[in-house]
């Protein structure tokens, strides 16, 4: 579900002094972090409140990250046409309010907010002369892993958020500034610079080292398919294929790549994984490995057959094998 428009006519084009702060870049790249030390070192900033239907976590505040609504009560919001934007991520729906935007804009302060990609994009589409778009970039996905995980984030939703982080990179150009949190003292400095000189009035040109090449990574899905206790691999090893361009579900990229190697009828019902999301399966594990190419991240999924194929060059193996397929959490 998305608002997002091609052309933003019918919103208001008043002119405004304030500004609007967007932080952006894929999940576990630190942009609570830096917005929070931002807000801490910059008195003029504050923190712009959205609207979502996710659980509020520790430590957060209502009214202050965001204000936590029902589903029916943040539908109602679209209806009443009282949101900027809003879009569905990972099951839950978020939103800018328009009021909320406009009484900062319009009374000349500064908010900061940590908002989706797409939604950051829009805002300044709407709001061209009052809104900087930040990008945090990782400096790698095993970083944005290693994060999530410290986070206590569970397996199967740190996949899910992975799944976006190609479309999320994509976009890194688009943004007024992009800043490398390799390192959160040095990120966070150059944050509060970029701020401060936005509220001054003069904003600095980006910062050359910031704009080196995105991390390089490819995702790929592994594929166990599994009958009467043996699964079926090639040389001791899964059927491994990269995810191609385009897609977005890697259980569907394993779906096809299974369909294409063994040339078989299957479907869905019979991938497996851990607990589907909506429409996203979860893989059973994932992987993130560095090399020379750079980073692979790896998705593994079984596939329960029906009947016991027998493709040429493969060879059914015990699932108690470095191959075997891991249990189903």
């Amino acid at each position: 579900m998305s608002c997002i428009q091609d052309d933003p006519k019918g919103y208001s084009v008043t002119p405004y002094s304030g500004w609007l702060i967007t932080l952006v870049g894929p999940a576990g790249a630190g942009k609570n972090h830096l917005m929070h030390t931002a807000l801490n070192r910059i008195s003029r900033l504050e923190q712009l409140p959205t609207a979502t239907t996710r659980p509020i976590r520790p430590g957060e505040q209502e009214g202050r990250e965001h204000y936590y609504l029902t589903r029916s009560a943040f539908e109602a919001l679209i209806e009443q046409n009282k949101l900027l934007e809003h879009q569905e991520i990972h099951g839950n729906l978020y939103g800018m309010l328009r009021d909320t935007v406009e009484t900062a804009l319009s009374k000349g302060r500064t908010a900061i907010a940590d908002i989706d990609i797409l939604g950051a994009l829009y805002a300044r589409q709407l709001y061209p002369n009052n809104t900087i778009s930040i990008f945090i970039q990782p400096p790698s996905i095993a970083a944005l892993i290693e994060r999530m995980r410290a986070r206590k984030d569970k397996d199967a939703e740190i996949a899910k958020r992975l799944v976006r982080v190609p479309m999320e990179m994509s976009h890194a150009d688009r943004c007024d500034y992009r800043i490398l949190n390799d390192d959160a003292g040095r990120a966070s400095d150059l944050l509060v610079k970029m701020i401060e000189s936005v509220i001054a009035g003069s904003p600095i040109p980006q910062p050359p080292g910031e704009t080196g090449a995105l991390c390089q990574f490819r995702y790929q899905v592994a594929v166990a398919p599994v009958l009467d206790g043996e699964t079926l691999t090639r040389n001791g090893e899964r059927l491994l294929t990269e995810m191609p361009e385009g897609e977005t579900l890697p259980h569907r990229a394993a779906l096809e790549a299974a369909r294409q190697a063994w040339q078989i009828d299957i479907d869905e019902t019979q991938i497996i994984g851990a607990e589907r999301d909506g429409s996203f399966i979860p893989p059973l594990s994932f992987t993130c490995e560095e090399r020379d190419a750079g980073e692979f991240v790896t998705f593994t999924y079984g596939l329960r057959l029906n009947e016991r194929i027998t493709p040429v060059g493969w060879t059914w193996t015990p699932l108690n094998t470095r191959a075997a397929v891991p249990e189903t959490p």
